[in-house]
């Protein structure tokens, strides 16, 4: 199955979610708030959006980011940079 813009394919999403997440001072050392991201949602749809602030733990140690048009946070797992999604959809093309 080839990857639509939108969309991952299951196994894609299954990587994504184990990758090991960058803490929330790494990110922030290199991400700078208000950087075009693609938000990786749990149906597998893929978000262009941008980021809304610095990234944080929280207290179970899980890294996230806000994002604009979405409440909350999101783990760094499923917020990718516009080049790292490029790549994760261009891998099993």
């Amino acid at each position: 199955m080839i990857p639509t813009p939108n969309s991952l394919t299951e196994e894609q999403f299954r990587e994504l979610v184990k990758t090991k997440t960058m803490s929330a001072e790494m990110w922030n050392k290199h991400i700078e708030p208000g950087t075009e991201v693609t938000v990786v949602l749990d149906n597998r749809s893929l978000l262009e959006t941008k980021t809304r602030g610095l990234a944080w733990e929280v207290a179970d140690g899980i890294a996230v980011v806000c994002v604009e048009g979405k409440a909350g946070g999101y783990r760094l797992n499923h917020v990718l940079t516009r080049a790292q999604a490029a790549a994760l959809l261009h891998a099993q093309q």
